[in-house]
């Protein structure tokens, strides 16, 4: 038999027969398919996790802005501008999710890192413009530097003080005691 034969399937051993799998290797092939569909549910289960991830935040913001009407901080129509909003992001970050091919492989491209640095980047540049306020950094600061105040101990009395302690030896003797359980007792420390 010639090895192009054997390449295409060929028995060696039986010139024009097919070639037989090994004994055990069909529950091999199965059991390596379970296993696949196994990791498969796996990675669909992880998948909808992060879905529904995204989705808790949504109605964290919506609850926040229900809240918001209710205490007359927001108008109804802001409300519901807003919701829609909302759900327009939300319905965007799961299409680029699902368009990347899941959340791992969107973890693997560095994906959700990337946005977290974005936003934190877009958030530091509002600051500076001035069209986020926080308090103490951009607005309600004094423009003053506090100083802040601190214990000054005189050397003589850090001396006088330091004296009265007792050796390192017998310190270790008293806090990892014979009957502590926390450590054996330490000897010949200096």
């Amino acid at each position: 038999m010639l090895v192009g034969q054997v390449a295409q399937g060929g028995d060696p051993e039986r010139p024009g027969a097919p070639r037989q799998p090994a004994p055990g290797a069909r529950k091999a092939v199965a059991a390596a398919g379970e296993r696949r569909q196994q990791l498969l549910g796996q990675v669909r289960k992880l998948g909808e996790a992060q879905k529904v991830a995204i989705r808790n935040v949504r109605q964290r913001s919506n609850d926040t802005l229900k809240k918001m009407l209710k205490d007359k901080e927001i108008a109804e129509d802001d409300e519901r501008g807003c919701l829609d909003d909302v759900q327009k992001l939300t319905n965007t970050y799961i299409a680029k999710i699902d368009e990347m091919g899941g959340m791992i492989a969107a973890i693997d491209k560095g994906y959700p890192q990337m946005e977290i640095a974005d936003a934190a980047y877009h958030f530091q540049q509002q600051l500076e413009s001035g069209e986020k306020a926080m308090v103490g950094i951009n607005r309600y600061a004094t423009g003053e530097a506090q100083e802040i105040p601190y214990l000054e101990i005189d050397e003589a009395v850090a001396y006088a003080e330091a004296g009265t302690l007792e050796p390192v030896e017998d310190l270790t003797r008293f806090v990892y005691s014979e009957g502590s359980t926390a450590a054996p007792a330490r000897q010949g420390v200096r």
